[in-house]
């Protein structure tokens, strides 16, 4: 996904060794630097996946 100001919203899901599947966000801006990236993990410890993300018009990621 892309905003007015040309950054790219984009989510999934990261493994790092032995752990369950968690949700990864990042955010790059228009020349395609990284302006931040977030990784969530449920309390319950189970495999999280990011399927959709959206934008609204104050640029909140949801």
């Amino acid at each position: 996904m892309q905003d007015a100001t040309g950054n790219i919203y984009i989510t999934g899901n990261t493994i790092s060794g032995a752990e369950l599947a968690n949700v990864l966000t990042t955010v790059y801006d228009r020349f395609g630097d990284v302006k931040w990236q977030a990784e969530y993990n449920s309390s319950y410890d189970d495999n999280d996946y990011g399927t959709a993300i959206a934008i609204d018009d104050d640029l909140n990621v949801y």
